[in-house]
């Protein structure tokens, strides 16, 4: 009796761990086809990789428009070589699993309007870019008038129970709706990894 129920406790301890591992690749392959998106600036695309209850604070064509306008206006945006650095084991919370994911990659942002090549706004945008990524992370260069940005930040990767449509969210400790969308308990717990 006593080696049938070990028997039963490996058994459902194997059944967890590749149920976790099939997350994993499951969040891999949505996550690239996002980074895809982005880096082709396939904006309707990145949209719907979105985690849905962001729509609730502003509409996807709100978000679609907002996305399009970071190139134009008198500036460039390019996003290039993200890649995955970690994906942790996913944890449940009431109906959803969330996974948060480690990432990183290179963003290149070129003024093109002379408005933004005074020293002040220079100056401005570069003290943004390094509170947001780190001094380490922001260079700049004159003569172009390009700051390029390593990029090394954490998303949520969330999926209802039972489904493998993952979607994400940045997890920005600063940002009110990363704290109103992802429960507490869920922080709290990837909090002690």
């Amino acid at each position: 009796m006593r080696m049938l129920l070990l028997g039963i406790a490996l058994l459902a301890a194997c059944t967890g761990v590749q149920a976790q591992a099939q997350d994993v690749q499951d969040i891999k392959s949505r996550i690239n086809q996002y980074f895809t998106a982005t880096e082709d600036k396939d904006w309707e695309t990145v949209v719907d990789f979105l985690y849905p209850p962001l729509f609730e604070q502003v509409s996807k064509e709100e978000m679609v428009q907002m996305f399009a306008d970071m190139s134009g206006n008198g500036m460039e945006v390019d996003m290039s070589g993200y890649r995955i650095k970690r994906i942790s084991a996913p944890f449940a919370f009431e109906s959803e699993r969330y996974a948060p994911v480690s990432y990183m990659g290179t963003m290149i942002i070129q003024f093109t309007s002379e408005a933004y090549k005074t020293p002040e706004t220079v100056g401005m945008i570069k003290g943004n870019l390094e509170g947001t990524h780190g001094t380490d992370a922001v260079s700049y260069d004159g003569a172009t008038n390009t700051f390029t940005v390593l990029v090394d930040k954490v998303m949520y990767a969330i999926a209802d129970e039972g489904t493998k449509n993952w979607h994400f969210i940045e997890n920005d400790a600063q940002n009110p709706m990363t704290q109103k969308l992802i429960p507490a308990e869920v922080r709290a717990h990837f909090a002690e990894e």
